[in-house]
């Protein structure tokens, strides 16, 4: 390959374009525009590169590959640019030389009759359907795409089927790291455009294979990918034994975007599967950023040692799990204490991120403890229940979600209340 600077190459019927020497080439300007082969446009373009290389500004400028678009080493920046690939065509990327650019985007147009999960043209865009879509385009675009206060990977991409409902499709998103911008890998979620909304699809992240997978899509539009916000952000969970061999699960949000509401799962500790309690579905507060605090009591656990996981469900019909807790019912020996109201010292203190905070009441009855930040804010409950008398309670408080700083526990029972600091360091 080499660098044409005053005219425009000439290519036979199979000609290709290839940047090859390892240089550091600018800008691309040997490769023509429109849609034959020949004079000015090859069929092919290899760039293996020591950077990037940039296709001349100016756009939007449509430029045709008819047999293979390879990128080894070196992205190409659009810049404006339009590129169509034949139905022949094909775009070949490694790992961080891709495709790119904020303005310009990467095109072709395929008959998807059944597909079968062909990663289309290239694109990134994998589709199996027992479905025939017909003719469709698949278009893919670098810019972010930003609402409801969250900002997309740089990579989006736009399907418009001939036939485009009841598809039942089994959806994959391929993507580059280098297209993340900061997000969290791990917690990437597929975003679809509904009528100029981004509703949060869910999916499964492979971060060997750089993608994420959706199940039962029903008809395809734009599509990225994002890692949050989260619907719900928890600022406690835990689950406590109560009288009568019962466990009450408390949870408490900070905020909350088209929640639905929470389902209870339980299993018995190491071994099991999850599985849902009947009639413990709690509702949620749609969207909301007031804490809210919330409560399910299983009366039906038997003795030993369980976990707990709450299934939050959005509006849409997302499912998202929080991480699992653990509580081990009234059987066990209990640590006998006086009859007497006490509030202990949290101990680790300071802690980093969870702390056990010990506690006894004069009298059966309900009593909480309450976590509050130094402007006197409620950010946690991790005890809101029946106590008995003449026992200890040991309660794990875990701070994950907070920020470190000085924070405040206060336990009532009856009429007796006390509170003491705490110290959280991260």
């Amino acid at each position: 390959g080499g660098y044409f600077s005053n005219f425009s190459p000439t290519y036979n019927g199979n000609g290709a374009l290839a940047y090859n020497t390892g240089g550091t080439y600018g800008v691309f300007n040997e490769w023509g525009t429109g849609t034959t082969v020949g004079y000015g446009i090859p069929r092919s373009v290899i760039i293996q590169n020591g950077t990037a290389v940039t296709l001349p500004g100016g756009g939007p400028t449509n430029r045709t590959i008819d047999s293979l678009l390879q990128i080894t080493s070196g992205s190409l920046d659009l810049n404006g640019n339009n590129i169509t690939l034949t139905p022949n065509a094909t775009l070949s990327e490694t790992a961080g030389n891709v495709v790119f650019g904020t303005s310009g985007v990467i095109s072709t147009t395929r008959s998807l009759n059944a597909p079968t999960g062909t990663d289309i043209g290239g694109l990134g865009a994998s589709i199996t359907s027992s479905a025939d879509l017909g003719s469709t385009v698949i278009t893919r675009g670098h810019a972010v795409q930003s609402g409801g206060g969250n900002n997309s990977i740089k990579r989006y991409f736009e399907i418009t089927p001939t036939t485009n409902a009841g598809l039942n499709a089994t959806f994959t998103f391929k993507y580059d790291e280098s297209e993340l911008g900061g997000a969290t890998e791990g917690s990437l979620l597929l975003w679809k455009d509904v009528s100029g909304v981004w509703v949060d699809m869910g999916g499964a992240v492979d971060q060997t294979l750089n993608t994420i997978t959706i199940t039962g899509v029903n008809d395809f539009s734009r599509w990225t990918a994002a890692a949050g916000p989260l619907p719900v952000q928890l600022a406690s969970f835990t689950a406590q034994p109560v009288g009568n061999g019962s466990v009450r699960v408390s949870w408490m949000t900070v905020s909350e975007v088209n929640n639905y509401g929470f389902y209870v799962e339980r299993k018995a500790e190491s071994v099991g599967t999850w599985s849902e309690i009947p009639n413990s579905f709690v509702a949620g507060h749609g969207t909301t950023s007031t804490p809210h605090s919330y409560f399910f009591v299983d009366n039906t656990v038997a003795s030993g040692s369980w976990e707990y996981r709450l299934k939050q469900v959005d509006l849409n019909g997302s499912v998202h799990f929080t991480d699992p807790v653990r509580v081990t019912s009234l059987t066990d020996v209990q640590e006998n204490a006086p009859k007497q109201f006490a509030l202990k010292q949290n101990y680790p203190n300071p802690f980093n991120p969870s702390t056990e905070i010990k506690f006894s009441v004069e009298t059966t009855g309900h009593a909480s403890l309450v976590v509050f930040n130094s402007l006197g804010q409620q950010v946690a409950t991790p005890f809101d229940g029946v106590a008995e008398a003449g026992r200890y309670y040991n309660v794990r408080f875990s701070a994950d979600k907070l920020s470190s700083g000085t924070y405040f526990y206060r336990l009532v029972s009856g009429k007796n209340s006390e509170m003491r600091k705490l110290l959280l360091v991260k």
